[in-house]
């Protein structure tokens, strides 16, 4: 073999054998990483006092054309029951999902309840990324739901809890009085 075709052949073999940056996006081949986010959904009801009734729920999409955001309130602590939009949604989303990854969301689980819960407060908590939403909800409709004890159920009430936080710190307009809330 010749000098040219052995240091050809010694440099295809270095490239293939780099390690290469993987981009993140939506694409074929790529994978999907934060950045990827468009939705999110934070929800609280209480499974008997509101009749299974959402009272609390954000909805935030990214879209190409801008922002959709609402939260709807039912009860009158820390807002008068209504519709509000946020006044800085890409801050309020990166902080949410900040607390999200920080938190690990993707990898969580719930174990389902082997008797009923009759009374507490249901959370679910939805991401959309490349198209593929994922929810986690410590309530079933139909079903037991999930059980509240054990660390997996702590920590997801706990990122429920953080991310309330979050949103009621966040700077809010009124929009309406009107608090109809959207099924997912």
């Amino acid at each position: 073999m010749s000098r040219k075709v052995s240091i050809i052949l010694a440099f295809a073999a270095l490239v293939v054998c780099m390690p290469f940056p993987v981009r993140a996006g939506c694409a074929a081949a790529e994978t999907p990483d934060w950045s990827d986010v468009s939705y999110l959904r934070v929800e609280s009801s209480h499974a008997a006092g509101g009749a299974g009734l959402p009272q609390f729920q954000l909805i935030m999409e990214r879209r190409r054309s801008g922002w959709i955001v609402n939260l709807h309130h039912a009860y009158d602590a820390p807002f008068k029951h209504g519709t509000y939009t946020s006044d800085d949604p890409e801050k309020l989303f990166n902080q949410l999902l900040g607390e999200l990854r920080q938190k690990d969301f993707f990898t969580m689980r719930l174990v389902p309840a082997n008797k009923i819960y009759i009374d507490g407060l249901e959370q679910t908590i939805a991401l959309a990324r490349c198209g593929v939403r994922t929810s986690l909800s410590n309530a079933q409709p139909g079903a037991f739901g999930m059980s509240p004890e054990g660390k997996e159920a702590q920590a997801f009430l706990d990122l429920a809890s953080q991310l309330r936080t979050l949103i009621y710190a966040a700077s809010w307009r009124k929009l309406s009085d009107d608090y109809t809330f959207t099924r997912p």
